[in-house]
């Protein structure tokens, strides 16, 4: 008994197989676009500046940064709109901008240096998260 695929034309057994592999393997890559991780597409926007360069009064960010970030916390929403703001420490040379990430019932307020050029210096900056999702003020913030 001859199988199936021995009578088919050879062009033809290399589009089935080219059709099976690639259902069964769609991407090795595992890289994902900022357009298909939802985390970034519920930052609609941020904006950051500069409140103080690391020196004497900054000491107390590193002693106690809870209550040294204090005074710059704040939440507000509207809708599935959330307007937040928090001081970050950053590097001073580096092009920095600000990013989100979504843990199981935290947001985490983060940032991510998008440059190459870095240097030992380091300054604080108040950052202003505008995050739309659905279900939003159900997350604890992380600072």
């Amino acid at each position: 008994m001859k199988l199936f695929l021995s009578n088919l034309p050879i062009f033809v057994k290399i589009v089935l197989f080219t059709i099976c592999w690639s259902l069964t393997f769609p991407s090795c890559s595992g890289k994902k676009g900022i357009e298909d991780n939802p985390t970034n597409s519920a930052l609609v926007s941020w904006s950051s500046k500069l409140i103080m360069d690391d020196g004497e009064v900054a000491s107390a960010y590193y002693e106690d940064r809870e209550n040294f970030i204090e005074p710059f916390l704040s939440a507000t929403y509207s809708g599935d709109t959330l307007t937040v703001t928090t001081l970050h420490e950053i590097n001073g040379c580096a092009e920095i901008i600000g990013d989100i990430k979504f843990g199981k019932d935290t947001l985490y307020l983060l940032t991510k240096i998008v440059s190459d050029e870095v240097c030992t210096s380091v300054k604080f900056n108040l950052f202003e998260y505008v995050i739309v999702k659905e279900g939003i003020r159900d997350y604890f913030i992380r600072y």
